[in-house]
């Protein structure tokens, strides 16, 4: 597949298993709503083929859960607690 005419790889469910993490950024609205910014293709069909459930993600280079994005809305809820800065760069996280 290409994307502005560069070849690029998909991933799958088992390359996000063995540590290919997915990032992307958060960027929350003046509404103080979160959307997800995708900058690569197989971020969008990782999740369109995770099914009607929640992912979790965290900051780059971390395991440490920070909240989830629905895979096929992709609303965002964040854990209690978390925190994120306005703009926030972060890795979809592998299942259990």
């Amino acid at each position: 597949m290409l994307l502005a005419g560069v070849p690029f790889p998909r991933r799958s469910h088992g390359e996000i298993k063995k540590g290919n993490k997915s990032t992307m950024r958060l960027i929350k609205r003046e509404d103080g709503a979160w959307t997800a910014h995708f900058t690569i293709l197989w971020e969008v069909t990782y999740l369109a083929e995770a099914g009607e459930r929640w992912v979790p993600f965290a900051r780059p280079h971390t395991d440490h859960p920070l909240g989830e994005i629905h895979a096929h809305t992709h609303a965002i809820r964040l854990y209690p607690g978390a925190t994120l800065s306005a703009r926030q760069v972060v890795t979809l996280l592998p299942e259990g």
